[in-house]
Formats: structure tokens, C-alpha cells, sequence
């Protein structure tokens, strides 16, 4: 029983330096648009044409950040980012590449 708890302890660990994933950064940001769309309130078809975007810009943003290895310092702080100010003051530490990766996504357009 203790060898299990310690394998269990020591897995949770290695999870915990590996920075939390791509997938999640993505769901997050996707989280903050969508909740910032609707505190904007604009006109219906408006909303609902930029809603329909959001799950490719997540999807592209979490390609982005797969393809562009972002370090796990950075996904950490994008998880934890309340809002989009947040998200930015994170950006700041990504490479060039990294940026313009980010940069391509936020425009909806794949990895090259």
C-alpha cells in the first residue's frame, strides 16, 4: 500500500513539472473570448458569427502551442490568467516564433 501511494505521489509530480497542456491553455483562452463575447453584448448575428469562430481559433491556438513547444512556465501562466489583459502579460515571454505561431492562430490560419 505505501509503494502505491508513493508511485501515485511521484507520477502526480512529474504531471505537475510537465506544465499544464497545450489542450487546456486552449480551453482557457476559448473560456475568456466566449465570456468576454458575451459581456460585450453585441448584435445577435454578430455574437453568433463570432462564437461559431471560437472553437477553431482553439483549435489553432492549441496547435500553435504544441508545434511552437511553449514552455511550461507559460502554459502555467495562461492557465491562471483571470482574463485577456492576463493572457497578453503571459505572451510577452513566448519566442518570435512562438509569437508569430500565436499571431497565425489568432488569424485562424494553420501552422506552415
Amino acid at each position: 500500500m505505501r509503494a502505491l501511494v508513493v508511485v501515485i505521489a511521484l507520477a502526480g509530480c512529474r504531471e505537475r513539472s510537465a506544465g499544464t497542456p497545450c489542450a487546456a491553455v486552449a480551453g482557457h483562452y476559448y473560456a475568456i473570448a466566449r465570456d468576454a463575447l458575451a459581456a460585450a453584448k453585441p448584435p445577435d448575428e454578430l455574437r453568433r458569427d463570432v462564437a461559431d469562430q471560437l472553437p477553431a481559433l482553439r483549435d489553432t491556438l492549441q496547435q500553435a502551442c504544441e508545434d511552437g513547444a511553449w514552455s511550461a512556465a507559460i502554459r502555467d501562466c495562461m492557465i491562471l490568467a483571470p482574463d485577456h489583459a492576463a493572457l497578453q502579460t503571459c505572451e510577452r515571454d513566448l519566442t518570435e516564433d512562438q509569437q508569430r505561431g500565436l499571431d497565425r492562430a489568432a488569424r485562424g490560419e494553420a501552422s506552415p
